[in-house]
C-alpha cells in the first residue's frame, strides 16, 4: 500500500514539473507570459491547477485560446497534457476527454 502511495505521489510530482514546463515553453517559444497560470501553479500545484482549468466554463480559457489558436501550439496546453500517458490516470474520465 505504501508503495502505491509513493508511486502516486511521484507521478503527481512529475506532473507538477510538466505543468511548469508548459509555462516555460509558452514563454520561451511563443513569447506568451502566462502570469496567472504561474500564480495558480504556485498556489494549487500542478494537479490542482489542471483540475481547476478543466472545470466546465462558459467560455474558453484565454491561455488555451492563445496557445492553441493564435500560436498554433495545442501541444503546450494543459488540455493536451492531461490526455497523455501517464498523466491521464490522474484525472477522471470527464476531465481527460
Amino acid at each position: 500500500m505504501r508503495e502505491l502511495r509513493n508511486s502516486r505521489q511521484n507521478l503527481e510530482e512529475q506532473f507538477h514539473r510538466e505543468m511548469f514546463e508548459i509555462y516555460r515553453k509558452s514563454r520561451e517559444e511563443c513569447g506568451y507570459h502566462a502570469t496567472r497560470y504561474l500564480q495558480m501553479l504556485s498556489e494549487y500545484g500542478g494537479l490542482g491547477t489542471a483540475r481547476l482549468l478543466l472545470q466546465p466554463v462558459e467560455r474558453m480559457h484565454e491561455g488555451f485560446f492563445k496557445l492553441a489558436w493564435e500560436y498554433k501550439r495545442p501541444d503546450i496546453t494543459v488540455e493536451w497534457l492531461v490526455l497523455l500517458d501517464p498523466w491521464r490516470q490522474l484525472f477522471d474520465a470527464a476531465q481527460a476527454s
